[in-house]
């Protein structure tokens, strides 16, 4: 990571401008385009944010997939307690038939 010659207080106000709008991608987007004009401390903080930003959206992402699957489970166990259910039933009505009844 590099600098330029820049002063950092003309790319925090331009950055600032950009927040200002409330446009979180394009906030992104222009930390993304003019990160070496940042001094190397706060480039390492940006990359940093970055990397946090992108690590907590996929925890997320797994989460949601583990409580989908933990629901599907949970689906999947209801539908087997009903197919013994309803063989029992079956079983039943077959011995009951056997006998007449």
């Amino acid at each position: 990571m590099s600098t330029t010659n820049k002063p950092a207080s003309l790319i925090y106000d331009e950055f600032m401008k950009v927040v200002a709008t409330g446009d979180e991608a394009a906030a992104k987007q222009f930390l993304t385009d003019h990160i070496n004009e940042f001094p190397e401390a706060e480039q390492k903080k940006i990359v940093s944010a970055f990397f946090f930003d992108a690590l907590e959206k996929k925890a997320d992402e797994i989460g949601k997939r583990a409580a989908v699957q933990k629901e599907a489970m949970t689906v999947l166990s209801d539908i087997e307690k009903a197919k013994r259910a309803l063989g029992d039933e079956k079983k039943k009505a077959d011995i009951k038939a056997k006998l007449g009844m």
